[in-house]
């Protein structure tokens, strides 16, 4: 056993296998850093990515916001006027209904068959302003309402 310790192979041998696993150790050790260091630069293209997708889409809502309170304050514009042209035309029929009221009111003197006529003709009047005041409100609300879908997908439309 001593002449195989003393011998200069078996020491070459174990030298060998020395050198060939400290080689082995450092290439393990310089690839684990490799892969390692491209996982980090992955991890941080990540990240960057994602925060610049989140700035895109942060700009995004605020630009769809801002076009939402733009619309509707125009809406709110349109129903002003809507409502001030629904006040004018209220006012227009208390006129009428007044006119036709003293028109009534003038007319007793005449035969009755002709008061009866006059009568029903200024009832007749009345129910047609009322129903003409109904299909006016309702036309003014839903153009109100197509004007305000409108610009509010032109916003949207243009905002992209």
């Amino acid at each position: 056993m001593l002449t195989l310790l003393l011998n200069w192979r078996v020491w070459a041998g174990i030298g060998a296998l020395v050198v060939l696993l400290g080689i082995s150790a450092k290439s393990y050790e310089t690839g684990k850093r490799t892969v390692q260091n491209q996982f980090d630069e992955y991890k941080a293209y990540e990240v960057k990515r994602a925060l610049e997708t989140e700035k895109f889409y942060q700009a995004k809502l605020q630009s769809l916001i801002a076009t939402n309170q733009q619309v509707g304050e125009q809406y709110e514009q349109l129903k002003k006027v809507s409502d001030a042209s629904a006040k004018s035309l209220r006012d227009q029929r208390l006129r009428f209904d007044s006119l036709l009221a003293s028109r009534d009111q003038t007319s007793p003197s005449a035969p009755p068959d002709s008061f009866t006529y006059a009568t029903t003709k200024s009832k007749i009047l009345r129910e047609c302003a009322g129903r003409l005041e109904e299909v006016a409100a309702d036309a003014d609300r839903l153009s109100n309402q197509v004007l305000g879908l409108q610009s509010y997908i032109r916003e949207v439309v243009n905002g992209n």
